[in-house]
């Protein structure tokens, strides 16, 4: 399946705030930090590359919850729109085929 084009931009957006978290966090020692971020991050790019809405559901569903134990469940707040983006395709991709 082609990966959609709002579901691409929204994935690199998240891969770039990721990166440049990390760059922060290593500046400033906070290195388990950088190791929660790349976590985060690192499966993002062959998501994107050999997108499946299953691929997408593990990384909302097994990933993401992953990530926010590991932050604290305080992410920031420019993370919050792409991952709605990313539900809410989810969602209605389900819902679209489940239908009949």
């Amino acid at each position: 399946m082609k990966i959609p084009e709002k579901l691409q931009e929204s994935l690199l957006a998240i891969v770039e705030m990721g990166i440049v978290n990390i760059r922060f966090q290593c500046e400033g020692g906070r290195y388990e930090s950088c190791e929660a971020e790349a976590n985060h991050i690192h499966n993002i790019p062959g998501l994107v590359q050999d997108f499946s809405a299953d691929k997408l559901a593990c990384y909302l569903e097994v990933e993401l919850p992953q990530y926010l134990r590991e932050i604290g469940n305080n992410p920031r707040g420019d993370l919050l729109p792409h991952w709605e983006i990313l539900r809410r395709w989810l969602v209605d991709f389900r819902n679209s085929n489940s239908i009949g």
